[in-house]
């Protein structure tokens, strides 16, 4: 592979403005290869096998785009293949054509999903039939629970990042000056309130704006960034947790989490893009807007005002979203021998 890429030419003549960016993109076509290499080549082999057994009776992926769409399609008509839902999808009509990053398209044999918010959703807004459904819960969140308080005299903020994606609305300035507005307004409240720490958690998604977001906060002993810890210890060990939402049309699963686990979380629009979520309409969250008064709200919450109530809705709508909690993985093992 390396000898074909140093040896012949590629790109031809790739110019813009006459610039040459043809041994750019060759270098990066060259390394984008040798690393996905050994990945693609698994999976062809994985199909090839799996075409030629006869004692495979299904197949169960978590993830169904992309590479893996194409070389899985040539096997799903002798095999079926159930697909388990893998995020917090939680769309309305309005905002459909999002739902193409869950794979909801791709679904020719039968998905399990996590409760009857997105069975409801898939029938009646993708015309998906209910006898391709298989409502399971959702096996990854079954250790998930509520921890108990631990008293402790310093309370941990943690406040997760969304990345800006561009491709949703396009690169807009505005957005990262109201990034790092909110920003800069939590760390302030965070020296204001006293014992209060604050931790900043990178989305684990390798994107250009991480970077950016990292150069407007100033770490110190007060101030942590990380971005590969597991979520779940971090939010287990937190008093409050905040989300920062840039562009409002996905809902993070870390939202979810943090409910499951009994946190509180506050959730910060940068844009005044308002979609009714179903957590929304619960008031499952406090969710405000970029430009409110978020050092009176983070207060509120670390000396828990109003919490008890903000807990009990967010335990009343994840009774409606998630069936079988804690107990979904043997439900969907019993529900695909049935099946």
């Amino acid at each position: 592979m390396n000898e074909v890429i140093e040896n012949e030419k590629i790109f031809m003549n790739f110019d813009y403005k006459g610039i040459n960016f043809s041994p750019f993109l060759q270098k990066k076509f060259n390394q984008i290869l040798i690393q996905r290499l050994d990945e693609y080549i698994m999976q062809i082999l994985i199909a090839e096998s799996i075409k030629s057994r006869n004692d495979i009776q299904g197949i169960v992926t978590l993830n169904f785009s992309g590479e893996t769409e194409k070389v899985f399609s040539y096997v799903q008509e002798k095999i079926p293949i159930l697909y388990l839902q893998h995020g917090f999808a939680n769309y309305t009509e309005s905002i459909s054509y999002f739902d193409v990053l869950d794979d909801f398209d791709s679904i020719k044999n039968k998905i399990a999903v996590w409760g009857d918010i997105i069975k409801d959703y898939l029938i009646h807004v993708k015309s998906i039939p209910e006898n391709k459904i298989i409502v399971s819960g959702s096996p990854k969140h079954d250790s998930y629970s509520i921890i108990e308080k631990n008293e402790k005299s310093q309370k941990i903020m943690l406040v997760t990042l969304r990345p800006i994606i561009t491709h949703m609305e396009g690169p807009r300035i505005e957005l990262y000056e109201k990034y790092e507005e909110v920003l800069h307004k939590l760390i302030q409240i965070s020296k204001n309130i006293e014992n209060l720490q604050i931790i900043f958690k990178l989305h684990p998604q390798q994107n250009i704006s991480n970077q950016i977001i990292i150069n407007m906060i100033k770490e110190n002993d007060r101030i942590k960034i990380l971005q590969f810890e597991p979520i779940k210890e971090l939010l287990s060990n937190c008093d409050l947790h905040v989300n920062i939402a840039p562009d409002n049309f996905d809902a993070s699963s870390v939202i979810l989490e943090a409910m499951m686990m009994g946190k509180p979380t506050l959730n910060i629009q940068l844009q005044k893009n308002e979609i009714e979520f179903e957590f929304m309409k619960e008031n499952a969250i406090k969710s405000v807007y970029y430009d409110s008064n978020i050092e009176q709200l983070v207060l509120d919450l670390i000396s828990n005002h109003g919490i008890e109530e903000l807990l009990n809705n967010s335990q009343n709508f994840l009774n409606k979203y998630m069936k079988n909690r804690g107990n979904a993985a043997k439900k969907l093992i019993d529900l695909m021998m049935k099946n």
